[in-house]
């Protein structure tokens, strides 16, 4: 699972990109599905990414690591994967930045994509099967896309959210087919919650 974990990675990391913040996010496509939380504010606390631009928030008592690509989170620090004890049986919750592009022309020409069109290059990439395909949702207002992968190493729930037109924020989940509901609530939950940084 490392393995595929880390080609996820590393994926998002070829379309990072450093990206104004100063921004309006860009509205949902019609007819788009609804993201619903699942914890209350109370069960929550806040973080701040200086360098991704953005504020999430995540349940209270989670263990959370800031780099400059990727913020990493869980309920215990041990569950990260660079630590011995990481265990295949525990999820763990991944947040990053990208530009609104997967083709090189559409980034040379500096065009976003569609939300649903990025997700969709991601997805088409990855190992495995969806278990739900590519889908637009509405993130409080802001257009965003879902999908549901499932490979030999279980489940991997992606959320991306558009919140400003040249900012995509990834949101994702990767553990055991047990535990995927349990996953995409708080994937679902935190994204629901996530922010820009206000200059």
């Amino acid at each position: 699972m490392k393995r595929m974990l880390i080609n996820f990675l590393f994926l998002l990391l070829l379309f990072a990109g450093c990206s104004p913040t100063r921004s309006e996010p860009v509205p949902s496509l019609p007819g788009a599905s609804q993201l619903a939380p699942t914890l209350e504010a109370s069960e929550l606390a806040e973080f701040r990414s200086e360098d991704k631009g953005i504020i999430i928030a995540y349940p209270d008592g989670w263990a959370v690591v800031d780099s400059t690509s990727f913020t990493y989170l869980a309920p215990d620090e041990s569950l990260f994967p660079w630590k011995r004890s990481f265990s295949l049986a525990q999820p763990m919750y991944i947040i990053n930045t990208m530009g609104p592009y997967v083709k090189r022309g559409n980034q040379q020409l500096n065009i976003p994509q569609p939300t649903i069109e990025v997700a969709q290059f991601i997805a088409d990439t990855m190992d495995g099967e969806l278990v739900k395909p590519v889908t637009s949702v509405d993130i409080n207002g802001i257009d965003g896309a879902s999908f549901l992968n499932e490979s030999t190493f279980g489940h991997e729930y992606v959320v991306f959210l558009r919140i400003a037109n040249k900012k995509v924020v990834v949101l994702s989940a990767h553990g055991p087919v047990d535990k995927s509901e349990e996953m995409q609530s708080v994937v679902n939950t935190i994204v629901l919650k996530t922010h820009l940084i206000e200059d």
